[in-house]
């Protein structure tokens, strides 16, 4: 994944994305050449969700998104 990621952006495979598209948007990108895996579909993380951001471009989580993380442990 690293391999076929883009400077600044965070790249992830389709089950990842699955597992965070409740906090986090994200685009799909394509399908991408994975080491020992094969083609798998990709997605770039653009941003937290605004219900769970605490800035206007989405980078900054807030008590919210915190409540959330800290209950998964």
């Amino acid at each position: 994944m690293e391999s076929g990621g883009e400077v600044g952006k965070v790249n992830v495979t389709q089950q990842t994305f699955e597992a965070v598209q409740d906090y986090f948007e994200g685009d799909y990108r394509e399908e991408i050449e994975a080491k020992n895996i094969g083609k798998v579909r990709a997605y770039f993380i653009t941003r937290l969700k605004p219900e769970f951001s605490q800035d206007e471009l989405g980078f900054e989580p807030n008590e919210k998104f915190w409540e959330h993380y800290k209950a998964l442990s």
